[in-house]
């Protein structure tokens, strides 16, 4: 699918398109395997929890102002992030 978006000038650059397309489907194949991991599905449950925590405490702090709301949790997600792995890895040892 990428192939097709590439302009005339880069499509030829590309001297061997087979192994354009099967380092595609490696990489493609690696990406699904990611996305069944249960490393993977962690951090997903990890993102949905401190995201939906930034955001209660956002609109606790700023309830009229979505930027605000908007800055602070972009200014405050990945340490959230952060403190919440370390805190699921303790309880898991």
């Amino acid at each position: 699918m990428q192939y097709r978006k590439l302009s005339e000038i880069e499509k030829s650059k590309i001297e061997n398109k087979i192994g354009y397309l099967t380092t595609a489907i490696k990489n493609n194949q690696r990406s699904l395997e990611w996305r069944n991991s249960t490393e993977f599905k962690e951090l997903q449950g990890i993102d949905e929890a401190v995201a939906k925590l930034l955001k209660e405490k956002a609109k606790g702090l700023y309830p009229e102002d979505d930027l605000k709301q908007d800055i602070f949790y972009n200014e405050n997600y990945l340490q959230v992030f952060l403190d919440e792995s370390k805190r699921i890895k303790q309880k898991l040892h």
